[in-house]
């Protein structure tokens, strides 16, 4: 694990007296199955994959994309063992945590591919996920900050408990931690983009379905409009 997992990894224990129900330490690999399970619930397949096992392994395949280029990560557990969420992001300089994703990509993809609705849906992600480059590009924002906000995600069976802002002060914390004063994010109105704004955080790019009625016509087609956000870590 590296060093930077192990600093995150003590910021979050530090962070867990803020909610004494939760305990927050660094995503293992170990993780993976509860993470794309939820990822799976709070953003499903379409029919007629949803609920499938086929639905799980996309929900696992576009986790381990985020997990590809994190180098800090936060997961939090209730007192009975309960996946409750996770955060995973990018530093700057910092090593990667997670270097065998790479490879499990690769097997993943071919097992996806065999699907023809499944390799939809995999290639509709990687549209989305190279149009989201773009607009960063565009923004200007990565010249401006030091680390990225990859995944935020709580599990809906705990929100209303504190998790969700137990993650975000464990982050930001983080953040402070290895010299990070800004941070960008890319989020979608298929996610609360207003929590990040309620956190003052400032819209610094935008993508709006209305503007491109040429993804009707097609089939891995952009449905949401799509934001880049950019926030200061704050001193204290």
């Amino acid at each position: 694990m590296s060093d930077t997992n192990n600093r995150h990894d003590n910021v979050a224990s530090a962070s867990s007296t803020a909610n004494r129900d939760l305990t927050l330490r660094a995503m293992t690999l170990g993780d993976l199955q509860d993470v794309a399970r939820v990822f799976d619930e709070v953003w499903p397949q379409a029919a007629p994959l949803t609920g499938t096992p086929m639905a799980y392994e996309l929900a696992r395949y576009f986790v381990l994309e985020y997990m590809r280029s994190a180098t800090a990560s936060c997961v939090a557990v209730t007192a009975d063992g309960e996946f409750a969420g996770v955060t995973l992001a990018r530093i700057d300089g910092q090593p990667l945590a997670f270097p065998q994703t790479e490879g499990m990509l690769g097997n993943l993809r071919q097992i996806i591919d065999e699907n023809p609705i499944a390799k939809m849906m995999r290639s509709g992600f990687d549209h989305f996920r190279a149009t989201d480059h773009q607009l960063e590009l565009r923004s200007g924002v990565g010249q401006s900050t030091q680390a990225e906000l990859l995944l935020f995600m709580v599990n809906p069976a705990v929100k209303g408990h504190g998790v969700g802002g137990a993650l975000w002060n464990a982050l930001l914390q983080g953040f402070r931690a290895n010299g990070v004063h800004a941070f960008y994010l890319h989020t979608d109105t298929s996610c609360d983009y207003t929590y990040y704004e309620h956190h003052g955080l400032q819209r610094v790019a935008e993508r709006l379905r209305a503007d491109h009625p040429e993804d009707n016509g097609r089939a891995d087609g952009i449905r949401d409009d799509m934001f880049v956000y950019r926030g200061e870590v704050p001193a204290v």
